[in-house]
């Protein structure tokens, strides 16, 4: 990784994010962490915790 590069500290930054919240919904596949299925409330709230974390936590949108 690049430290000077944008787009890559985003990146890593989104995966920690979604990493950090599969630990706490294992029962949850990380495709729909990512993109989650209406019929899943838990997965749709996984991934609102994922993007408040990268807001509130680093700032990144």
């Amino acid at each position: 990784m690049n430290p000077f590069s944008e787009d890559e500290l985003h990146d890593l930054t989104y995966r920690v994010c979604l990493a950090s919240v599969k630990e706490a919904f294992p029962h949850i596949p990380l495709a729909n962490i990512i993109d989650p299925p209406h019929r899943e409330p838990d997965a749709v709230l996984a991934r609102q915790i994922a993007m408040h974390l990268m807001i509130a936590r680093f700032g990144l949108a």
